[in-house]
């Protein structure tokens, strides 16, 4: 059976009016008990995934990929994917500015009807930021993947939230609808996946191989849509798995 993860509600802390709305400035925001309203509440994906989803020949795109961000070849002894991968993104300036980078394949290059990817946390500062989700083929290089309208992404620093979903209850930041009750904050050696479904557009989220219990959550169209990252802090990094071995086992 799949296994769902069950999580404290976080404390409330308020925020002066003029707190400026940005991934580091959600850390303060009123932490309002989020409801669902009546809709669904399972966000279950499906039960199996095909072991002829193709997604582990996608890697890091070097030329859709933040100036400030260096990608390189994972060197672990047992790699995941082909020899010779870019999997690893690392934030390596000062001037501190979200900075994303895309994958080369979209989701919908997968031969089945569900696409996932996991991405393992190397490195994330306390003041740092990471998000991981989805998107467009273009965005712009310096904002955080789901910031922007047709970005949805699962990010944690201090505190943790989802991006890109109009539900019963949800905040706005920015104009872009956010989650947060309930929504658990990832470190450095977690494994953080992402997975969509591509015939009913549910998108759905695990932290170290167990899926996160959050309501149904839809993207508005699989077309086009890519994997993405964005880091925040210098020396925060991350290492992307697109398959076919997760943390996360279909049951």
């Amino acid at each position: 059976m799949q296994q769902k993860a069950t999580f404290k509600k976080p404390f409330l802390l308020l925020v002066p009016q003029n707190a400026h709305h940005s991934l580091l400035g959600l850390w303060l925001l009123d932490r309002r008990l989020y409801s669902a309203g009546d809709g669904e509440s399972d966000a279950s994906p499906p039960k199996t995934l095909p072991s002829n989803t193709n997604t582990e020949q996608n890697q890091w795109d070097a030329d859709t990929c933040n100036k400030g961000l260096t990608l390189s070849v994972s060197t672990l002894s047992e790699p995941e994917q082909l020899p010779g991968s870019r999997l690893i993104v690392k934030y390596n300036e000062y001037n501190y500015e979200s900075r994303s980078v895309r994958a080369e394949q979209p989701i919908t290059k997968s031969k089945s009807d569900m696409f996932y990817y996991e991405v393992k946390i190397l490195a994330l500062a306390l003041t740092g930021i990471i998000s991981i989700g989805v998107g467009p083929k273009q965005m712009p290089l310096n904002k955080e993947i789901g910031m922007l309208k047709g970005t949805y992404a699962y990010g944690s620093g201090r505190k943790a939230f989802i991006w890109g979903h109009e539900l019963a209850g949800c905040r706005h930041a920015n104009g872009r609808p956010y989650i947060f009750e309930g929504i658990p904050e990832f470190r450095a050696d977690d494994v953080i996946g992402c997975g969509v479904n591509l015939k009913n557009r549910k998108i759905f989220y695990t932290k170290n191989g167990v899926l996160l219990e959050t309501p149904v959550l839809l993207v508005d169209s699989v077309a086009g849509l890519f994997p993405w990252v964005t880091l925040y802090w210098i020396g925060d990094a991350i290492k992307a798995n697109f398959g076919p071995n997760f943390v996360y086992k279909f049951a």
